[in-house]
């Protein structure tokens, strides 16, 4: 009858060596193998094997322990759904911005339109890239003022609802810029009828009723579209057509444009000079995992408003892109006291101070729905 062990293993180990040598004291430890010389031996083959298992599948623990933490995970795909978790939708990349004025020589016609999607080009390091208009322009003199062109390729996915399947409508570009999402939803295909609906801001304004989507990050890095079920927002039925419109871009690659050109003719006018009126900016890549373990938190706390310091600072994170660095404080704090008032700097990541397009941007589109009437 064999005797039992008089020594225990040791499994608190990770170290491949360190198991190998466990496994050879263990074995020691036992009568019939006491004298066995395990340097020489085919055994230490099979110990190999073991300690080599063990070793593998100890590793193999530790890593999946840590991906069901937020603060441990390391894959992309766990930490987007711990942020998901938390109602955290990370960053999408975002296409650079410019202002340029656009001249229409010898018109055949002073009334003109500037078409939402118009495409001007400019090259950065023998690089070409593509800007669009995000909106439409009129003007009565052949002369457009101030025009916001981003960059980025217009594309089209569409889908057909079935409430029996189970399909998920995915954006299939990695690089879309969701700020420039359009969903349109329509009767049925070939239908002209359709619906715009927009994205959810505040789950509390949410009815029934609202033609609003739901956006979400997927553990492969694409961004899902969902609706609403007919509690929380408008649910479809079967056989809308669904139509969804954005822009693919270069991210930050195409900050820095200078000088432009315009793509497409202007009412059969392609006589045009473009001058532009601010560089090219603010364009990001997606938000990185180490940012969005910062952010998701923040952004759960801050519950969609702004009233303290980490509010604001979670707010405008979540929502502006070009920002390195983020300080805030209460009026209460300065010398002398300003009351009522929130101060904030930020450190852009891309030119040294804020344009006027972005700082009313975080005042008037980001801070000012969200902070207290009293701020």
């Amino acid at each position: 009858m064999a005797q039992r062990p008089t020594k225990q293993l040791n499994v608190s180990e990770l170290d491949f060596n360190q198991i190998k040598n466990n496994l050879k004291e263990f074995l020691r430890s036992q009568s019939t193998l006491q004298d066995y010389n395990f340097e020489g031996s085919a055994l230490s083959t099979l110990i190999d094997v073991m300690a080599y298992v063990t070793h593998y599948n100890a590793v193999n623990a530790n890593i999946g322990i840590n991906e069901t933490f937020l603060e441990t995970a390391q894959f992309r795909g766990s930490v987007v759904g711990h942020a998901r978790q938390l109602a955290y939708t990370p960053k999408s990349a975002t296409g650079a911005v410019a202002n340029v004025s656009v001249q229409v020589n010898n018109p055949n016609n002073n009334n003109l339109t500037l078409d939402k999607g118009h495409k001007f080009r400019t090259v950065i390091d023998n690089v070409t890239y593509t800007f669009v208009t995000t909106q439409s322009y009129n003007t009565t003199n052949a002369f457009f003022a101030d025009v916001e062109i981003k960059q980025g390729t217009s594309k089209t996915t569409e889908y057909i609802f079935d409430v029996d399947s189970s399909e998920k409508f995915i954006i299939p570009d990695l690089n879309v810029d969701t700020s420039t999402l359009e969903v349109k939803v329509y009767d049925s295909v070939g239908s002209s009828t359709f619906t715009t609906f927009s994205p959810v801001k505040n789950i509390n304004q949410v009815t029934s009723e609202s033609p609003v989507y739901y956006l979400f990050e997927s553990f492969d890095g694409r961004y899902e579209v969902a609706f609403g079920d007919g509690v929380l927002g408008a649910a479809l039925v079967n056989g809308n057509y669904i139509e969804l419109t954005y822009l693919v871009t270069d991210g930050p690659e195409a900050n820095g444009a200078t000088r432009f050109v315009s793509a497409d003719n202007i009412e059969g006018n392609d006589n045009t000079t473009v001058t532009t009126i601010s560089n090219s900016a603010g364009g990001a890549a997606k938000e990185s995992i180490r940012s969005i373990k910062y952010n998701a938190p923040l952004s759960f706390l801050a519950q969609n408003r702004a009233v303290t310091p980490d509010d604001y600072r979670a707010v405008i994170q979540e929502n502006f892109n070009n920002a390195n660095s983020i300080v805030v404080w209460g009026g209460e704090d300065n010398d002398p006291p300003q009351y009522g008032k929130a101060f904030v700097s930020i450190i852009p990541k891309v030119g040294d101070i804020l344009s006027t397009q972005e700082r009313d941007q975080i005042i008037n589109d980001i801070l000012r729905p969200k902070s207290v009437v009293s701020v």
